[in-house]
């Protein structure tokens, strides 16, 4: 790109940001309303202990804090949302806190009180970790940080660290953790694949056997009548439902 080789590059490594701005001849854009988002996901196995428990579930979620995640992609500062509660894209139209009235008291202390109260019993939790490709970067910095705050809240956190393509085949084993499974891992979703149920990762593949094998039959239930629904108006109520089922399975 700087040597004038290429015109464009649709999705610049987050650490090369920086350095493409100080040269004039770049235009580094930032389109909005979701558009050229890319959103991070830390995806939980509900097949296998110990995340079969809704309870443990919320620890972890609670555990998370999403500015020092963000913080660490290397990003600059004015190219990332510091905090996202939305399962659609982030400043769009279909954006929606619906169901996330838990999250906003978390942190590390309740985290653990929530561990403790769900019975956690240090069972292993297998957290696969990418390392290479520039789409993938961003979420390599996801997991290693994600990793050390599952660690603090209480979690007995074995990091697994490979190649992508490797991460992909053990996220298809349904398997626990002993026998080659997984109990975490992040994936990556591009913005435009998120403003839709129909399309978004978190409510479309619900109970159809998508690694993590999550299933909430009232999420199914929203999802059957948003599909023949046909006035965009009830349509948002039942995204906004879909948003809150999400957040409770």
């Amino acid at each position: 790109m700087q040597g004038g080789e290429v015109d464009v590059v649709e999705i610049v490594p987050p650490d090369f940001v920086s350095l493409l701005r100080r040269n004039r001849n770049i235009v580094v854009m930032r389109p909005k309303g979701g558009m050229g988002q890319y959103m991070p996901f830390i995806s939980l196995n509900h097949a296998h202990p110990p995340f079969d428990n809704p309870a443990i579930r919320r620890a972890a979620q609670t555990a998370i804090a999403q500015a020092e995640i963000m913080a660490g992609t290397g990003l600059p500062e004015d190219m990332y949302l510091r905090e996202c509660l939305t399962i659609y894209a982030c400043d769009s139209p279909t954006a929606t806190e619906v169901g996330t009235e838990d999250l906003r008291g978390r942190g590390l202390e309740r985290a653990r009180e929530l561990l403790r109260e769900a019975g956690y019993n240090n069972e292993r939790v297998v957290f696969l970790h990418p390392t290479d490709s520039a789409i993938l970067n961003p979420v390599a910095a996801v997991a290693a940080v994600a990793v050390e705050q599952l660690r603090r809240a209480g979690f007995n956190v074995d990091e697994w660290t490979s190649d992508w393509a490797s991460v992909a085949q053990r996220r298809l084993n349904r398997g626990p953790v002993e026998r080659g499974g997984w109990s975490a891992v992040t994936v990556v979703w591009p913005g435009i694949d998120l403003f839709n149920p129909m399309v978004n990762s978190v409510a479309a593949y619900n109970c159809r056997n998508y690694p993590g094998w999550f299933c909430d039959e009232e999420m199914k239930a929203l999802m059957e009548r948003y599909a023949a629904e046909g006035d965009p108006a009830r349509r948002g109520s039942w995204r906004a439902a879909s948003s809150g089922a999400s957040m409770r399975t």
